[in-house]
């Protein structure tokens, strides 16, 4: 039996991204591995944001009013954690989040989720990039196993840190099971659309309001599109503001169509899985992702894709959605006109959702994750 602690403290309340990776993982976790022994370091404000029931999974509450400040949880991940693991008598350490306690002795594991800070630098700000490029370089030579999160994640993993090939694992992720649910929560119709001001009909968007998302030329398409559409179908982009946003809301201000596109702020997960049934279509036209956890949630509930043909969104989403140049907002357009009028074309792209479906999932993930654990010990 080995004693894994897993880091969720970079994890917010309000989970996007890393920190819904983490939260699905976790719990898919406790319905593999029965035989060790885990702990959960986590704010002492969010234990209740994970279902946590098996016997051998442990939190460790960490004083949240002190960690959530950046610069003090760095300072601690480095410099307490280690202590407090040593004091656990941890065998594995998992982080999924780039970085890692680089003092202890454990074994560490790192999830990494893409490596734009590298190869798109404009997509962040200089200090954030500056810092995750330091993280990964350190991690890349301290772990033991890193996490890579897709084929096109591994990959570029490969190209920038060649070094590590072969301690690379394959951990893809997958969909919540409350995404297969959605029609469990038509009852909720009316309160919903009040609740995030939703009109009847819409093209949806989920993801970080932030430059990579590539929003700006999802609203540039959306103008291409036919007076019929647009009077027809709204565009809602639902998503909480992440970082460099200003270039897009100023866009925003002085679109022709600014009274057609709707700003939902952060949806929670109890909620998404019906604005993805209610929306005609999906568009997730990122210039990059290292994954992309909307385009499986949206296939779950059913809902016609366009997305872009880059990264790994081409590698999950080929045959299931139509794919575009994420630089051409009239290819984008095009596209969305195309699903929008053809529902054979529709039908065709959701046959393929089954499949993908059965290979995208959290409890492929915690196998493969639990996997790499046995490998180390």
């Amino acid at each position: 039996m080995a004693r894994i602690a897993i880091d969720m403290t970079s994890t917010p309340r309000n989970k996007t991204g890393i920190g819904r990776y983490i939260k699905n993982l976790v719990e898919s976790l406790q319905k593999e591995d029965s035989g060790n022994e885990y702990y959960l370091f986590a704010h002492s404000d969010d234990l209740d944001g994970f279902d946590i029931t098996a016997s051998n999974f442990h939190f460790v509450p960490v004083n949240s009013n002190i960690l959530r400040k950046t610069y003090l949880r760095i300072l601690w991940e480095q410099f307490v954690l280690p202590f407090r693991l040593k004091k656990l008598n941890v065998d594995i350490i998992l982080s999924p989040n780039f970085t890692m306690p680089y003092l202890s002795p454990a074994k560490k594991v790192v999830a990494y989720h893409d490596l734009t800070y590298f190869f798109m630098p404009e997509m962040h700000t200089t200090l954030k990039r500056e810092m995750f490029k330091t993280y990964i370089r350190l991690s890349a030579k301290a772990s033991s196993a890193i996490l890579a999160i897709s084929e096109n994640t591994k990959n570029d993993i490969i190209n920038y840190f060649p070094n590590t090939k072969d301690k690379i694992f394959l951990t893809p992720l997958g969909v919540a099971p409350n995404f297969y649910a959605f029609k469990n929560r038509q009852v909720e119709t009316i309160n919903l659309q009040e609740k995030y001001n939703l009109p009847q009909e819409y093209i949806l968007y989920v993801g970080t309001i932030e430059p990579r998302k590539n929003v700006i030329n999802l609203i540039k398409a959306y103008e291409m599109l036919s007076p019929q559409t647009k009077n027809k179908y709204k565009l809602v982009l639902c998503g909480k503001k992440g970082w460099l946003y200003e270039d897009l809301f100023a866009y925003y201000e002085k679109s022709p169509d600014k009274d057609n596109i709707v700003f939902s702020g952060f949806i929670t997960d109890e909620d998404l899985p019906y604005l993805y049934h209610q929306s005609a279509l999906f568009a997730y036209v990122s210039h990059y992702e290292g994954f992309g956890i909307p385009l499986i949630e949206s296939m779950a509930c059913g809902t016609p894709l366009v997305t872009s043909n880059t990264s790994s969104m081409k590698e999950i989403a080929i045959d299931a959605a139509l794919l575009v140049d994420p630089e051409r907002p009239d290819e984008i357009a095009t596209a969305i006109e195309r699903i929008l009028s053809d529902k054979t074309l529709q039908e065709t792209l959701k046959s393929h959702y089954s499949s993908k479906l059965d290979y995208y999932n959290w409890e492929h993930c915690a196998k493969n994750t639990v996997e790499v654990f046995k490998s180390l010990l």
